[in-house]
């Protein structure tokens, strides 16, 4: 590996990792920037870490298993630069558009769909944790999908941004979420019988295949959110559930 860092980034002291700081005009061009990033990071199979106050994104790339910085890395960072780093044409909010054109469908949409995704519009926390926990979900280009921007500070400052809009060539709803450890994940979804929605989705971990489904509906007081898992097609445990409230 080389010693000299790709253009723009440095190299963290220790020489564990390449930094990058980047800055945008406004939130959705900072949004687009990264999901055109996770867009990429999934394609190869090697996830940055990130973090998104507003209109800042901070980047570090390291290769865990290699305990530093390796040629993955250098590559990484060079795909990065050319999808939007070094390009202003690329910090645009039509990025987002096209991006997440891959996984919903953009033109206008029966209105039961929209209707369908209507109640998860909010700005939502936890009873009981309203100093530490916030999820703002919005309408994105024209009630086209929602997009949620998450912020757990239980353990930590803890980001993650979700979009969840329609599918129209697959005939369901999509869910796709990113947080600041780079992991990301795409699920499929489906209305329920409470007016609310059921993802499934699934990975292969140290323990097997684990496979999940995920619930939300509307209820009186906000949203309410239940998650069961099976492993190696056993049966179904609860994982937890949550009541939203409004902010």
């Amino acid at each position: 590996m080389s010693d000299e860092a790709p253009d723009g980034w440095s190299i963290e002291e220790g020489g564990k990792a390449l930094i990058r700081t980047l800055k945008f005009k406004d939130f959705s061009e900072a949004f687009a920037f990264l999901t055109r990033v996770a867009m990429h990071a999934e394609k190869v199979n090697h996830h940055p870490e990130f973090t998104n106050v507003w209109n800042r994104v901070d980047l570090r790339l390291t290769s865990h298993d290699a305990g530093g910085v390796t040629e993955r890395d250098i590559r990484l960072a060079r795909a990065i630069n050319r999808l939007g780093g070094e390009n202003e044409n690329a910090r645009s909010g039509a990025w987002l558009v096209r991006a997440v054109s891959i996984l919903c469908d953009r033109r206008v949409h029966p209105p039961e769909v929209e209707q369908q995704l209507s109640f998860i519009l909010g700005d939502w926390t936890i009873k009981g944790l309203e100093a530490n926990y916030r999820d703002h979900c919005t309408w994105f280009d024209s009630n086209s999908f929602i997009v949620c921007d998450t912020s757990d500070n239980r353990r930590g400052n803890h980001h993650s941004i979700a979009i969840l809009g329609w599918s129209a060539e697959e005939g369901h709803y999509t869910y796709q979420q990113y947080d600041d450890s780079g992991r990301g994940r795409t699920e499929p979804c489906y209305a329920n019988d409470q007016k609310g929605l059921t993802c499934l989705g699934q990975r292969q971990t140290k323990d097997g295949l684990v496979q999940t489904r995920s619930y939300i509906w509307p209820t009186v007081t906000g949203l309410g959110i239940r998650q069961e898992k099976s492993i190696n097609a056993d049966s179904w445990t609860d994982v937890g559930q949550v009541a939203y409230i409004k902010r």
